[in-house]
């Protein structure tokens, strides 16, 4: 909430006076009675500000009454802080018929003066009565309460007239409307006129061809096409254009929400988020890590098999079973002839364990990951690199379903997330080119990742499904000022990932992770490996 550190007492022309401590109440209350109770905001785009201005008193109305139920001594100072007649004298009619509405349905003692006010507050406290917990009956009362006042008034008011409201606590309710125009105050200094926007739009492959060969087109082009497949001319034998042009191609915009600590809310489609290809690399890169670390490959490959088993498993100790447990009964026999009562877990039961897991290893590919370890010549890249290899070697032999993916970005406008290996891909060529190709850049905006990387994957029907990140730092971008802003959010999207069945573990790279990395994935989720380790 954005709130003054102080208001003045507010002065009716009465000269009834108003304590300016009890103005900043009636607005702190008023405020987080939306945030609370308006769950999700109106669509304007269809509105006009008069109907804006109807479903908007409603909704006032509705949040300070269920307000008012927890909190009674609210009531008072709200009807306190409505202005009299006298204080209505400069207004448009229109804004003192809501006035006198509002006022009659937060004061029992007084009388609206207008007739249709009188009629529609019966309504009104009706439907609070069946609905008041839902914001969507103030939408379609608003809308009613309009087509009311329109057809009793002569409604005649200028959209100037409309901002300025004589109930002192109430805002411009900006907070609960949601509209699809972009509005430049809110997008900041970087914001860019449609006329300049690229615009992707997707053709057909004989529009492709057609314009294909414009000599005007560049990367500064006001439209983008794109086919849903790479297109290979004929004359290129085999040879993409964007391979041709040296370009990897890059998916549409994912929006997703970015997590405000200091308000305690969403930042709605804060962060824009492409999916990129990294170009390749030799992948007889990664055959030599595998080749000269074989002996590790195998130790990796038998310790993730153990973690889960797979195949016919013996269970022992068994209350039923298709066999007798010997060591049991022997056990049961001893305590029968010293006089104790026997265990009846004398039975053994062999059951079929089958793997079924889907894994996402994230890594973190920032401008950091190109810095050297520490005694040692090779960079903290090269190592995510070889760890990468291995583990993924290993978990292709057992047959578990994984996908690579790694992630920088460069302000909220640019995340980029890098599909290694697909889900249900084998650890081929191609992938041991994308994986030999990875380069270290930009910064680490690590929760819009790691929900990027969630909607992966909750695509596969896995019974458990596990994100694990390796990274060398603490989530940082160019943008974001306050260090806590960007760790906070990552917290926020782990506990997003763990409420729909995800768990989530960090391999930190870096030696004082410590002091932040449990607090974003939790006690027990996350190691720390210091560089000294790394080293040797």
């Amino acid at each position: 909430m954005h709130i003054p550190d102080a208001y003045d007492d507010y002065i009716h022309a009465s000269g009834k006076v108003v304590a300016g401590v009890d103005c900043y109440r009636a607005v702190c209350a008023h405020a987080a009675a939306h945030i609370i109770q308006t769950t999700s905001a109106f669509k304007g785009d269809d509105l006009n500000p008069l109907q804006v201005a109807c479903i908007s008193l409603i909704e006032d109305l509705r949040v300070e009454l269920n307000t008012i139920k927890k909190f009674p001594g609210m009531k008072k100072i709200w009807i306190a802080l409505h202005p009299d007649d006298e204080d209505l004298k400069e207004y448009n009619p229109f804004i003192a018929d809501l006035v006198d509405f509002s006022r009659a349905t937060l004061d029992s003692s007084y009388q609206a003066k207008q007739k249709f006010n009188k009629d529609f507050l019966i309504n009104f406290r009706k439907k609070m009565a069946e609905r008041g917990e839902f914001s969507e009956m103030s939408y379609d009362l608003g809308l009613s309460y309009y087509e009311i006042i329109k057809s009793e008034t002569d409604v005649k008011i200028s959209a100037s007239a409309l901002v300025a409201t004589p109930i002192q606590y109430r805002d411009d309710n900006r907070y609960i409307w949601e509209y699809e125009e972009l509005d430049w105050l809110s997008e900041g200094n970087d914001y860019v006129p449609v006329s300049q926007r690229q615009v992707r739009r997707n053709v057909n492959i004989m529009e492709m061809w057609n314009e294909l060969d414009v000599e005007t087109a560049g990367d500064d082009a006001q439209e983008i096409w794109t086919l849903d497949s790479e297109y290979f001319p004929d004359e290129l034998d085999g040879v993409s254009l964007n391979e041709l042009e040296g370009k990897e191609p890059i998916s549409e915009p994912f929006h997703y929400n970015e997590w405000d600590y200091q308000l305690q809310l969403y930042r709605p489609n804060w962060v824009t988020l492409y999916e990129r290809r990294v170009s390749k690399g030799d992948p007889e890169v990664i055959d030599k890590i595998l080749k000269t670390y074989k002996p590790v490959a195998n130790r990796l490959k038998n310790a993730i098999d153990q973690l889960q088993p797979q195949g016919l498993v013996k269970l022992k100790k068994q209350q039923e079973g298709s066999e007798l447990d010997i060591d049991e009964c022997v056990t049961a026999i001893a305590d029968i002839r010293i006089g104790t009562t026997p265990s009846d877990r004398i039975y053994a039961k062999k059951i079929q364990h089958t793997r079924d897991v889907a894994v996402n290893l994230l890594m973190d590919l920032s401008e950091s990951t190109n810095d050297m370890v520490v005694g040692s010549e090779r960079s903290i890249l090269e190592l995510m690199q070889e760890a990468t290899s291995l583990l993924s070697w290993a978990i292709n032999k057992i047959g578990d379903n994984l996908t690579i993916s790694g992630f920088a970005s460069d302000s909220r406008h640019d995340v980029q997330y890098y599909r290694l290996k697909p889900f249900h891909h084998g650890f081929n060529d191609e992938v041991k080119a994308r994986l030999a190709g990875i380069r270290g850049g930009l910064s680490t905006r690590m929760g819009t990742a790691m929900r990027h990387a969630g909607v992966d994957l909750l695509t596969q029907s896995s019974a458990k499904k596990i994100l694990l990140v390796l990274t060398d730092g603490e989530p940082a971008d160019i943008d974001v000022d306050d260090p806590q802003h960007l760790r906070m959010d990552a917290k926020k999207a782990v506990e997003e990932l763990r409420a729909r069945g995800i768990v989530t573990f960090c391999i930190s790279l870096d030696p004082y992770a410590d002091e932040y990395v449990a607090r974003i994935f939790g006690k027990n989720r996350f190691m720390v490996i210091d560089h000294n380790y790394l080293s040797h």
